[in-house]
């Protein structure tokens, strides 16, 4: 039988060795990840354009997430004030990059791209570091989390002083903290069919400072991919993508290789050509690739650019 992540033997690694706690989860994670995500027109178009161009990529605010039982298969008494605190920091600051382990599932093209019109965008690990990614755990039944929640509350204000003057934390801490973290990779077993990885990030850059209140009305915010080792590889395009989407996406495509080009070659004397094809060696050269179903109805794909 295929071996499974486990987060708590991940939570037992992590007392014991960061190094090998990650190691132990990068066995489950692929080295390609995808995002199902709708083409649209107009300004929409436009914007998911920019978006690809631009190699960034969307995390959603956890209060914005299409599940309204989001975080609630593991649960905890919010009459507790601290406790109902934690929730509310959860909700408020962290920020949700979701993500799947397959492009050719047909449930994920008609729910989240636009019924088969929209996009499956592919992105491959530049290395071997998977840090932020995780896969998420699926359960039947709702599970109590007040004892990690207690647990953190009383320590974080330790492990946070440690943190904030570098001076390291400890195994248990460590454990503490990632116990914590269990609630944002845990959903109903329901969800399962979205074999879902998930990356947890913020937006530093407004929540840290006196424009959180202005953030506390945005849906998320974009992220340079580079941020999570990830660099854009392939784009699919749904079977009812249109011809003139399909054609936006290819020029799209075709900049981003330029200009990858053109960096590579700002550190080297090779010309366009042979830059061009050495990165297509290492697969730093995206493409595009059409969707269509054989003949047994299973979705399969041809290069068109």
């Amino acid at each position: 039988m295929r071996e499974k992540f486990s987060y708590n033997e991940f939570l037992d690694l992590i007392e014991k060795n960061e190094w090998q706690a990650d190691k132990y989860k990068s066995k489950f994670i692929p080295n390609h990840l995808y995002k199902y995500q709708p083409i649209g027109s107009g300004g929409m178009r436009t914007k998911r354009i920019q978006t690809i161009k631009k190699e960034e990529i969307w995390a959603s605010r956890v209060k914005y997430l299409n599940d309204p039982f989001e975080f609630k298969m593991l649960y905890a008494n919010q009459e507790n004030d601290e406790i109902r605190e934690f929730y509310e920091d959860v909700l408020d600051r962290n920020e949700i990059i979701c993500l799947s382990g397959k492009w050719n599932d047909k449930l994920m093209w008609a729910h989240y791209a636009d019924s088969h019109a929209g996009m499956c965008v592919e992105y491959t690990f530049q290395g071997n570091w998977k840090g932020q990614v995780i896969p998420v755990t699926y359960v039947a039944n709702r599970q109590s989390y007040d004892d990690e929640i207690k647990t953190w509350i009383e320590n974080k204000g330790q492990a946070l002083e440690q943190m904030v003057e570098q001076k390291g934390i400890n195994g248990i801490q460590r454990r503490q903290m990632h116990s914590c973290g269990k609630i944002m990779y845990t959903k109903d077993s329901v969800w399962k069919y979205e074999k879902e990885y998930r990356i947890v990030t913020r937006n530093h850059k407004d929540i840290e400072n006196d424009m959180f209140d202005s953030y506390k009305n945005q849906k998320g915010s974009l992220h340079k991919t580079q941020e999570f080792n990830l660099s854009l590889s392939k784009v699919y395009l749904g079977m009812n993508c249109t011809e003139e989407n399909r054609n936006k996406i290819i020029e799209t495509i075709k900049a981003i290789n330029d200009s990858r080009v053109r960096k590579a070659i700002g550190r080297s004397k090779k010309d366009k050509t042979i830059m061009y094809k050495e990165l297509e060696k290492i697969g730093m050269i995206a493409t595009v690739w059409q969707i269509y179903s054989d003949d047994k109805l299973k979705l399969r794909c041809k290069q068109i650019s």
